[in-house]
């Protein structure tokens, strides 16, 4: 196929990648990545493009992290095994035994003042599914999406939760709270709630159980996101507060105000946004928006 076909090319992949038991974001991400890798190289014959030496130089940026490099590779080996599958481009045992053989060192990833990046948070996020209970998935999706406390997350019951109305109930300083949910924590809810969940046939309403049947601890939900931070090879000891940190100034930097994520956070916790705005214009509102508090 040459490149005079290639937007179609693009379109006919990024369907198939939707239809993927895969996050959006990570749809997205394999599918820019095989765009660049295209726009990247010169005009030729697909079968062409599929080198060793092109794709090395493709993951190998010195600009990008150990993490995107990893990811980029994983992007490129999907894109190959789904151009062979549908007889777009010839298999060559060769590229493909030079594919599965390609390694990107091993680092640490390392976080600015305990604060994740939007890519540290993705590679959490999509922890394999073969390595993470339905359980802590829902747990780390709901705290870092819906900014919870770890006290909220144990005392969660099962009558908090509306996946029809996609919408999730807390109580905050007796207050009763209410948040939507999108598509991937609603999937993950679904999906702990009908499986693993649903074996605890107990008269207890507590979302999130340990394995003795009881409401999960504090210390526990502590335990949970450590362990998975370290198996996805993020340095940083990570905990709830840093996923709310994270997901609050995530929020400032795409552009949510200030008012806003202080409704969700309360003001205690945006403090260390002052230090962490790198945007002159956000650390000028935040500085102001917390003078007189």
């Amino acid at each position: 196929m040459s490149f005079s076909n290639i937007n179609q090319l693009l379109d006919d992949y990024y369907l198939y990648l939707s239809k993927q038991n895969i996050k959006n974001n990570t749809v997205l991400a394999y599918y820019f990545d095989f765009k660049n890798y295209l726009e990247t190289s010169e005009p030729v014959e697909l079968d062409n493009l599929f080198r060793v030496d092109h794709l090395i130089e493709f993951i190998s940026q010195s600009s990008i992290s150990e993490s995107t490099k990893k990811r980029r590779l994983a992007s490129i080996k999907k894109a190959y095994y789904y151009l062979i599958q549908n007889n777009i481009v010839a298999n060559d045992i060769k590229f493909l035994s030079n594919l599965n053989s390609i390694n990107i060192e091993k680092k640490s990833i390392v976080s600015s003042d305990n604060i994740l990046s939007e890519e540290e948070i993705d590679i959490l996020l999509n922890t394999p599914n073969d390595s993470i209970s339905l359980r802590d998935k829902a747990i780390i999706e709901t705290i870092y999406t819906l900014g919870l406390r770890t006290s909220e997350i144990v005392e969660l019951k099962v009558r908090d939760i509306d996946l029809n109305l996609n919408l999730i109930s807390i109580y905050r300083n007796s207050i009763k709270k209410t948040f939507s949910l999108d598509s991937d924590i609603n999937s993950s809810l679904i999906n702990y709630l009908n499986y693993e969940r649903l074996e605890f046939k107990l008269e207890t309403n507590y979302l999130f159980l340990n394995k003795n049947k009881e409401k999960l601890s504090r210390q526990s939900v502590w335990k949970i996101i450590a362990k998975y931070a370290e198996n996805q090879n993020i340095e940083t000891k990570v905990n709830p507060k840093i996923l709310r940190k994270s997901f609050a100034l995530h929020l400032i930097k795409n552009g949510v105000s200030i008012n806003t994520v202080s409704e969700i956070f309360g003001i205690d916790n945006l403090n260390f946004l002052l230090r962490e705005a790198d945007n002159k214009q956000s650390y000028i509102e935040i500085k102001d928006f917390f003078k007189n508090k």
